[in-house]
């Protein structure tokens, strides 16, 4: 499929596929984020290919140009029946077009188009972690339906942040609730006064071998389910400590490790993205202990301007972080064949579940309160 599957248009629009980062021209390349969005670096994109392609799967890139030059990068993946999803993973907060800084509404809408057209893409397309604020889809949906594409949107999942721009540690907790400052003054001054505790931060790549390990033993001894993907986490954390933005804590008693949390910070942003505990200790609330020390690290090593809790909508994260951004999903589906038409069928018949669902609610808590 490489350089294959060319779309030209009179207003000198194509889009090419490319089967990997090696073979991205040198124009396209530069569309690559730098150290400021790390789910839109060059980096980012070669750990999820060494370490999460689901079995038959097969990395592509697609490119638009406008009148010659690099508009648009695609990362996307060929899964085994023959259809494209954007390239992604579980660990993915968030996905975007890597586009050039200066495009406009239709130039938008023509890349849309353009990569719609991709006979390639005709089968269907698949695209999850995508941020509901951002100006660009509105354009690039228009060109996908110009293209003869049905977007079939969904909610993907939740993400929990807090904007602290201008505070500091003793501002962001005293605006925290009740319960959790008060189990951050009990659990850390019983736990962090014990000596045979210690709490360290791992920033370098030469150092953090002893923190993967550590990490991967909470992991197996914590709540959570084994990874799909096991050799992601020990990638992740390399190439972050290379990018310079790795925060990996990890709390121990006796030299055994307890808690572990993996973060990253860059551009003013801290954003954890994996954290466990040793449930043999759930009683001390380590996992507590040692959000509440970090973060108030990060407080004191420079100015923050959000503190961000990654994937999903865990209750605890309501309690650090007081709000929620919609991450979206959208199907590009082809209403010419057999499986467009099934998954329009079963997108319209979610939507008039979930509305049924709401109209119990809303009748639930209206009876409710006339019987208050």
């Amino acid at each position: 499929m490489n350089g294959s599957a060319v779309h030209t248009t009179p207003c000198a629009v194509e889009t090419k596929l490319f089967g990997g980062l090696q073979q991205l021209p040198a124009d396209a390349l530069e569309l690559f984020s730098g150290e400021d969005d790390f789910y839109g670096s060059a980096n980012w994109y070669r750990t999820l290919i060494a370490t999460t392609l689901p079995a038959g799967s097969s990395p592509y890139f697609a490119v638009t140009r406008l009148s010659g030059r690099a508009a648009a990068l695609w990362p996307l993946l060929r899964l085994r029946d023959g259809t494209m999803s954007g390239l992604t993973s579980p660990y993915t907060c968030l996905y975007r077009p890597l586009l050039a800084a200066d495009l406009t509404e239709s130039e938008l809408t023509l890349i849309g188009r353009s990569l719609a057209e991709q006979r390639a893409l005709r089968k269907g397309l698949r695209l999850e972690a995508l941020d509901a604020e951002a100006s660009c889809w509105t354009a690039l949906c228009t060109g996908f339906r110009k293209a003869g594409l049905l977007v079939l949107k969904f909610e993907h999942f939740g993400n929990w942040h807090e904007n602290v721009t201008g505070q500091n540690w003793s501002g962001y907790l005293a605006a925290r609730p009740g319960a959790l400052r008060e189990t951050l003054r009990r659990r850390s001054a019983k736990l962090l006064a014990d000596p045979a505790i210690g709490v360290e931060v791992l920033t370098q790549a030469c150092e953090v071998g002893p923190g993967i390990e550590a990490f991967e033993a909470i992991y197996r001894r914590s709540w959570k389910q084994p990874e799909p993907y096991p050799d992601f986490n020990a990638a992740c954390i390399r190439m972050a400590a290379q990018q310079g933005v790795l925060r990996l804590a990890v709390l121990r008693r006796d030299d055994e490790p307890i808690a572990v949390q993996l973060w990253v910070v860059l551009a003013g942003k801290a954003q954890v993205l994996k954290l466990a505990h040793d449930e043999a200790h759930r009683a001390n609330s380590p996992g507590t202990v040692l959000t509440g020390w970090l973060m108030s690290k990060l407080f004191e090593s420079g100015p923050l301007s959000e503190i961000d809790f990654g994937r999903g909508d865990d209750a605890y994260k309501k309690a650090w972080a007081s709000q929620r951004r919609a991450r979206f999903g959208m199907v590009l589906a082809n209403p010419m064949t057999s499986r467009g038409l099934l998954q329009s069928t079963r997108h319209a018949a979610g939507l008039a579940r979930r509305k049924m669902q709401k109209i119990r609610q809303d009748i639930n808590a209206m009876a409710r309160s006339d019987g208050g």
